[in-house]
């Protein structure tokens, strides 16, 4: 029945945000965009001449679906790079313990003061390990392991000087062979294979996602990180002062998470549609 004066309304279905993670920061898109979400696939087809934010080509299900890297295209390092940083850090910062103890051993051997770190908090890699902290908890556990031999192995230098000012000739030579011996057979051994053990640990634990997007029928593969949640989120501002990088450019809100501390970059999904099918976004 049809009544002339009735105000007919349609309510808009309010949609839940899916939260992901990209190089440490926090992203959204509202759920309604995502048509699936999935692990990397194997059978990405590289694309001949095609921006270096486009990984590649997949099949989904007959779909022939573009991949496109957004730590590229938002001018952050490739997770590749960020690897590579990492392992290069790590082995860097083996080298220096292996040279640690080599000059330890000069020294006693020449009768020379040692001027090398004996705080494990002063070297190079304790001054990065004391502020480390990785969005993988498998890396984060891992690198726990390393603090205890990595202080024995500085506390080695207090230790053969102790050998050296309060043994007699016999007895310090026993005293710095027991010393030496803990350092070569048991300490350098565990900091080496532990560090080894995260550069393996990086790259296996690393499983970046893809989120499938679809809009007007077109769909697009977006590389992530990490996904962190499915849920609602409250607007709290504009990005007017976010500055001009990148990353910026494909930005149109900021919100609010209950579960997550920090803030929360809404992407503008038309911006990000319109560069990677090269049309203008339409305002």
């Amino acid at each position: 029945m049809y009544y002339e004066n009735e105000d007919v309304q349609t309510e808009q279905t309010e949609y839940p945000w899916l939260i992901f993670k990209l190089c440490g920061e926090y992203f959204t898109f509202t759920s309604e965009l995502v048509s699936s979400i999935m692990m990397l696939p194997q059978n990405i087809v590289p694309m001949p001449n095609s921006p270096q934010y486009v990984r590649g080509i997949f099949d989904l299900r007959g779909k022939i679906i573009p991949l496109i890297e957004l730590r590229r295209l938002f001018g952050m390092k490739s997770l590749t790079e960020e690897y590579q940083e990492f392992a290069d850090m790590l082995e860097a910062r083996k080298q220096d313990h292996l040279h640690w103890v080599k000059e330890l051993e000069r020294s006693v051997k020449q009768n020379e003061p040692f001027t090398l770190a004996t705080d494990p908090h002063q070297c190079a890699f304790g001054k990065w390990y004391d502020n480390f902290e990785s969005d993988l908890h498998t890396i984060n556990h891992h690198m726990r392991k390393i603090d205890e031999p990595h202080t024995k192995l500085h506390q080695t230098a207090l230790e053969v000087e102790e050998c050296k000012q309060n043994c007699d000739d016999c007895e310090r030579d026993e005293c710095l062979k027991k010393v030496f011996g803990k350092l070569s057979d048991e300490y350098v051994p565990q900091i080496v294979s532990l560090l080894d053990e995260a550069k393996e640990l990086f790259k296996i634990d690393f499983h970046e996602m893809v989120i499938v997007l679809e809009k007007d029928d077109q769909y697009f593969g977006i590389m992530a990180d990490e996904i962190v949640s499915v849920e609602d989120l409250e607007e709290i501002g504009s990005v007017d002062n976010m500055g001009g990088s990148s990353e910026s450019d494909f930005i149109s809100g900021v919100r609010k998470s209950k579960s997550v501390d920090k803030s929360i970059l809404v992407i503008d999904e038309s911006a990000l549609i319109s560069t990677i099918t090269g049309k203008k976004k339409v305002l």
